[in-house]
């Protein structure tokens, strides 16, 4: 414990790669019992289950992203400025809040020097921000569209096919072959659909997966792929961006591992330890066995 962090980290590292090695070997231990010559690939790949909670939420960013770009380019220059103040505006009090409580959120946009013109840097949002955003898609389409409205109707059935996409790929239970294909069938309505409309520039790594059908393999593959998805380590998120909010006043001070040293992740390592010996019942299992011992805890 009187070692250095880059002590710790170096270990770790070494830890984590001689680990990997280790499972490694014991794989192909297992394939060379098998009779098999050559790496399996298409096994390793089946391994690899997409996380639905961070494709809705990086898919989301991007279609609202992508959506208020256009419709920022619509405007011109000296209007830009004023429609994101409208559209603010508008999220604030019909999507996150209400006219009575409005939310405190922000859509940040830059200005060029010079030229003064302005442009929307990709907008990040908590999950259940880009959840909310997606259920009210329909209200800013029709804010940011209203004067086009050809344009604003073919984005919107493109929107609710998405939005029964999710319905389906988030149900909390194994899915039927029929449902698997209409779930496919939607994705392409909506896939073919958005890419009419805005082209290379509406296309993510998590669209094209639902797009080429990589997503309905898995979902043919397990049924149910919210069971594979990764809840526990996104709320794991929320609360270490909390306890550094409520912790960190003080810029780190007396929180590292000598007196009066300053460390801006060591409480934030110590609280994830905590976290995780609980959940993995580590913890439990400690303090059972000291009171096996004689001990009370």
């Amino acid at each position: 414990m009187n070692d250095s962090f880059e002590i710790w980290r170096s270990m770790l590292r070494e830890a984590v790669r001689m680990e990997r090695y280790i499972c490694f070997l014991e794989t192909v231990r297992k394939w060379n019992e098998d009779g098999r010559d050559k790496v399996p690939l298409i096994e390793i790949l089946e391994l690899l289950i997409p996380c639905i909670l961070h494709l809705e939420n990086r898919i989301g960013e991007k279609m609202i992203t992508t959506i208020l770009r256009k419709a920022l380019d619509l405007y011109g220059n000296p209007s830009k400025e004023d429609f994101i103040k409208n559209i603010q505006r508008m999220i604030q009090r019909s999507i996150f809040g209400s006219e009575n409580a409005p939310s405190q959120w922000k859509l940040q946009y830059e200005k060029e020097p010079g030229t003064g013109n302005i442009t929307l840097p990709a907008i990040q949002l908590r999950n259940n921000a880009a959840r909310c955003c997606i259920q009210s898609i329909d209200k800013i389409i029709d804010y940011a569209f209203h004067s086009h409205a050809d344009f604003a109707t073919k984005l919107s059935q493109a929107c609710t096919k998405y939005q029964q996409v999710l319905t389906l790929l988030t149900a909390h239970r194994e899915l039927m072959d029929e449902e698997i294909d209409s779930f496919q069938d939607l994705i392409d309505d909506f896939y073919e659909s958005w890419i009419d409309l805005f082209g290379s520039e509406g296309i993510t790594n998590y669209i094209h997966m639902l797009g080429s059908g990589h997503v309905m393999y898995f979902l043919t593959e397990y049924r149910c792929l919210y069971l594979y998805s990764q809840q526990g380590w996104e709320a794991l998120n929320g609360k270490i961006q909390t306890f550094i909010h409520q912790n960190s006043q003080r810029g780190g001070h007396n929180s590292g591992t000598r007196k009066g040293e300053k460390s801006y992740i060591y409480s934030v390592v110590r609280m994830v330890i905590r976290d995780l010996l609980w959940k993995t019942y580590d913890a439990d299992n400690f303090y059972l066995e000291l009171e096996r011992k004689g001990y009370k805890c």
